[in-house]
């Protein structure tokens, strides 16, 4: 919540949100964090196409300056809240996956799209390593709960010891 917040005041935005791409829906998103005027608001799913966010998402960063109810006359969030202005910036795993994108959007154009860019390009790289360290955390901990639930099970006793003596797991 503080990573969009903090955008959106620094770039004076009407809405900043992380967007993910969907491990269950092939073509779809779920928010990880949305700021709406001034408060954080609930997660949500999208479909990718017809939005800004389709042309970023494993490609490029891009830049709307104005005009972008014109550019996705389809898009619900954007004609709902009058959005003209969108930047948006792709996220990659250290790898190259593609993991989402950050954008911010604004209900008026945008005079110094260069700047925000940079700013939004700075931005993605540390929100891109905060998801990657996440899905890490979130791997090790199934991990451990699946070794826990293998040593708890275990028809023999289990004891494993520190070099001091500690004991640090019996089943």
């Amino acid at each position: 919540p503080y990573f969009v917040s903090s955008l959106a005041s620094t770039l004076e935005m009407d809405m900043a949100y992380i967007a993910l791409v969907s491990p269950d829906v092939a073509d779809e998103y779920v928010t990880g964090a949305f700021w709406a005027d001034g408060e954080l608001r609930k997660n949500f799913h999208y479909k990718r196409r017809g939005t800004p966010c389709e042309t970023v998402v494993g490609l490029v960063a891009r830049v709307y300056p104005e005009a972008v109810r014109g550019r996705f006359p389809g898009n619900p969030l954007v004609q709902g809240q009058e959005i003209e202005a969108y930047v948006g910036v792709p996220l990659f795993s250290s790898s190259g996956r593609p993991l989402g994108l950050v954008a911010v959007m604004r209900r008026t154009g945008i005079e110094e799209p260069d700047t925000i860019l940079s700013v939004m390009r700075n931005f993605a790289d540390r929100a891109a390593a905060e998801i990657e360290r996440a899905e890490v955390l979130g791997k090790l901990m199934d991990n451990e709960r699946h070794f826990r639930n293998l040593m708890d099970q275990a028809a023999d006793g289990i004891v494993v010891a520190q070099p001091d003596g500690q004991l640090s797991y019996v089943n």
